[in-house]
C-alpha cells in the first residue's frame, strides 16, 4: 500500500479516538451532575432526620421494654384492632363493589 493510505488511516484513527474520548468525558460529566443531584437530595432528607434535641418538642417516652407488660399488651391490642378494622372495611368495600358489578347490566 502507498504511504498516503497509511497516513489517512492513522489520521482517521486519531480522529475517531478523539471523538470517543470526547463522548466518554461528556457522558461522565452528565452522570456526575445527576449523581450529585441525587446526593444533594439524599443529604437534605438525611439532614431532616437529624433533629437536634432543642428542635424536638415531642414528649420522650421510656422504651417499651422498660415499661410494664400491660402497656405493651394494650398497644398490641389497639394495633390489632386497627388491623382487623381495616380488613373488615376492605371486605365490605369489595362486597359493595361486587354487588354493584353484579347488577351493572340489569
Amino acid at each position: 500500500m502507498p504511504w498516503w493510505i497509511w497516513l489517512v488511516i492513522t489520521i482517521a484513527m486519531f480522529v475517531i479516538l478523539g471523538i470517543g474520548i470526547w463522548y466518554v468525558i461528556t457522558h461522565a460529566l452528565r452522570a456526575l451532575a445527576k449523581v450529585s443531584d441525587v446526593g444533594a437530595a439524599a443529604g437534605e432528607k438525611l439532614s431532616a432526620l437529624n433533629l437536634s434535641p432543642s428542635d424536638n418538642t415531642g414528649i420522650h417516652e421510656a422504651p417499651l421494654f422498660t415499661q410494664p407488660l400491660e402497656v405493651a399488651t394494650e398497644r398490641y391490642a389497639e394495633a390489632h384492632s386497627r388491623v382487623v378494622e381495616r380488613k373488615t372495611n376492605k371486605r365490605i368495600a369489595h362486597m359493595r363493589r361486587w354487588e354493584r358489578w353484579k347488577h351493572f347490566n340489569d
